[in-house]
């Protein structure tokens, strides 16, 4: 039979063996818990930049489009010889710069404009906004050649022509 110094020194080593896989499992979990959450907080945050960052762009896009069909909406003003609405959705500081006649004289020595026609967009995608400025450029009545390009600014929250360029 053994001896009672010996049962206790066996049991000693099993409590050690015991205890060391048991440190050693909750190391491996602590570990692994630790690897996935950096893991999910890299992916989470990097997630949250590409969404971000995508919402930026829809914004742009959409002032973009909001800026493109003000000035879709200004050369149809001008084709129907609406020269007065047409002069009323330019910037007050165009305004400043050229007098509503001066604006009638740029219009009627550029008769394309007052050609009532279909305008088509040159540049897709829209050109991105920038400081609440975008440059649109439209072909009239798809001729290349006829290429007018509308400087477009919001202005108290409506976007509106600060520049006209027509050949």
């Amino acid at each position: 039979m053994p001896s009672k110094s010996q049962g206790d020194d066996s049991t000693k080593v099993v409590l050690i063996v015991v205890g060391s896989v048991v440190g050693v499992c909750f190391l491996l979990a602590l570990a692994c818990g630790g690897i996935f959450f950096l893991t999910t907080y890299v992916f989470v945050k990097t997630a949250e930049k590409t969404i971000d960052k995508f919402s930026e762009e829809v914004e742009k896009s959409r002032h973009g489009l909001e800026a493109s069909s003000a000035a879709e909406a200004f050369l149809m003003d001008l084709s129907i010889n609406q020269l007065p609405r047409a002069y009323q959705n330019t910037t007050r500081d165009y305004q400043g710069r050229h007098t509503q006649e001066n604006f009638r004289a740029y219009v009627d020595e550029h008769p394309l404009l007052k050609k009532n026609g279909n305008f088509r967009q040159v540049q897709m995608p829209i050109p991105p906004v920038v400081d609440d400025r975008v440059t649109v450029r439209f072909t009239l009545n798809g001729n290349q050649a006829t290429t007018v390009t509308l400087d477009m600014l919001k202005e108290n929250g409506r976007w509106k022509v600060d520049e006209v360029v027509a050949p």
